[in-house]
């Protein structure tokens, strides 16, 4: 059976848990909304999952493909069930990530972009103010929630 946009979102969400202690998935924002994206520190990886060849060509036209420093993520990387694409067929200096054998295998290694970083900062901002619940020590967020189909998700590790 084919894997969903939804299942390739999940499997790009436990890929980033191992690497980054803030990831999220799903969040409609202004500009790029971004499928899955994770942070260690300044260090930003963004993942999108196409299960279709159709879905994966249209991706080449968003507009912050053409301007790359417009996009996300400092390191970029396509995720696709085996064999979707090939590694000649990515835009330049972007990685792959394929499903083999039901885990996340990489393919080809992202190179580095410049990022948009406001965009990034405000993902986080918007993100941090839908968090609810015990805040650490001299932490002070405005909280707020907004009832959308919405279907993201967020995991911040806090220690």
């Amino acid at each position: 059976m084919p894997l969903t946009h939804t299942e390739l979102v999940h499997y790009a969400s436990n890929w980033l848990k191992r690497k980054c202690p803030v990831v999220i998935t799903g969040l409609a924002t202004i500009g790029e909304t971004p499928d899955a994206i994770g942070w260690l520190g300044k260090f930003s990886i963004l993942i999108e999952c196409k299960t279709s060849i159709k879905d994966f060509n249209k991706d080449k036209k968003k507009y912050f493909r053409y301007s790359p420093e417009r996009g996300l993520g400092q390191h970029r990387y396509f995720l696709t069930p085996e064999k979707l694409v090939t590694p000649n067929q990515l835009p330049l200096n972007w990685g792959l990530l394929e499903i083999i054998n039901d885990k996340v295998t990489l393919v080809k290694e992202s190179e580095y972009f410049e990022s948009n970083v406001k965009q990034e900062v405000g993902i986080l901002l918007s993100t941090l103010r839908r968090i609810k619940g015990i805040m650490p020590e001299g932490t002070s967020i405005k909280c707020y929630s907004h009832n959308t189909k919405n279907t993201s998700t967020v995991s911040i590790e806090m220690e």
